[in-house]
Order: C-alpha cells, then sequence, then structure tokens
C-alpha cells in the first residue's frame, strides 16, 4: 500500500545515531544504539498510517520490550554507504524479483537479540535466531516466510532468498 501511495518507492529509513529522534523514516527511534524499553516508537514512523497497531512491529518472543524488533533491509535503499542519514526507498522498477527480496527482518544487532535501529546492511548486521535458529523474513512483495539462517546467504544476486534487489 504505502508504495502504491509514494509513486512506487519504498520508504525511507535512518540508521546510526543521525536518527535518534529524525521524523520521515518507516520506524522512529529515540536513542542509537537503541537497547531500553520504548527506545521506538512506530506510531510516528511513515508506515504507521498503513498498520494503525504498534503491536505488529515487536515479535511477541523479544523480550526487550524496546517496541520495535525488525530491520529494514539497506540494500533495497539508496546512500548505503553514508552513515546516519537518511536512506531514500528504491523504486520498484529497481527490482528483479520482489518475491525474492527482503524488505524487512528480524534483527539481531545488540545484547536483546533485537534490532538497534531498524536498519539492516548485511553482512554485519544479522538476522535474530529466536525461532527456533531462523528468523521472519518479509518479502517486498508483502508475504513473509521464516527461514532458517542457512537457506540465507549473502552476497546472493541471483537467489532464491536475497538481501539484493
Amino acid at each position: 500500500m504505502y508504495t502504491k501511495d509514494h509513486d512506487e518507492f519504498y520508504p525511507c529509513a535512518w540508521d546510526n545515531a543521525g536518527g535518534n529522534n529524525q521524523g520521515g523514516g518507516w520506524m522512529f527511534y529515540k536513542n542509537f544504539p537503541n537497547q531500553a524499553n520504548g527506545d521506538f516508537d512506530p506510531a510516528k514512523g511513515s508506515l504507521y498510517n498503513y498498520t494503525k497497531n504498534t503491536a505488529i512491529y515487536r515479535c511477541p518472543s523479544d523480550s526487550s520490550e524496546q517496541g520495535n524488533s525488525y530491520a529494514v533491509n539497506a540494500l533495497i535503499l539508496f546512500d548505503v554507504g553514508s552513515v546516519g542519514t537518511c536512506h531514500a526507498g528504491r523504486g520498484l522498477s529497481a527490482f528483479s524479483a520482489t518475491a525474492n527480496t527482503f524488505l524487512f527482518v528480524e534483527e539481531n544487532s545488540n545484547s536483546n537479540n533485537s534490532t538497534d535501529d531498524g536498519y539492516l546492511l548485511p553482512p554485519g548486521n544479522k538476522p535474530s535466531v529466536r525461532h527456533f535458529g531462523g528468523s521472519t523474513f518479509v518479502f517486498c512483495d508483502g508475504h513473509t516466510k521464516w527461514l532458517a539462517l542457512s537457506a540465507v546467504t549473502y552476497p546472493n544476486p541471483g537467489g532464491a532468498y536475497r538481501y539484493e534487489p
């Protein structure tokens, strides 16, 4: 729904400390690296108008109480090498296979086994393993799937499961 309303572009995202208390990204956060209760506020993110539910941003198995368990795949955004900036989302025309490309991933970036800024940049950032050695992935076409981490490799530009558009 978001891409239909935004000229076929995916939402933008902030990363690192540059995103502290900044609006406009898919997720709003207060204090990079986020680890405290309530550090994320999905209601202030650009996707909230489409979901109207803050609970869906937190995995029930995520004990961190930060308010968000997920991270956007940084490789679907522009300016990946720039740190602490707002990264614009790519347009749908940049994707060869939206059904194979990750949009959101449950992230393991801090001591809480959760996300630190809602921005996952492989290979440094990793998916969470709180679900029997795997994680929940949301694909760019909107479907979700549990995948064992052994099925997820990077780089894998032509693979059935991939970060690259």
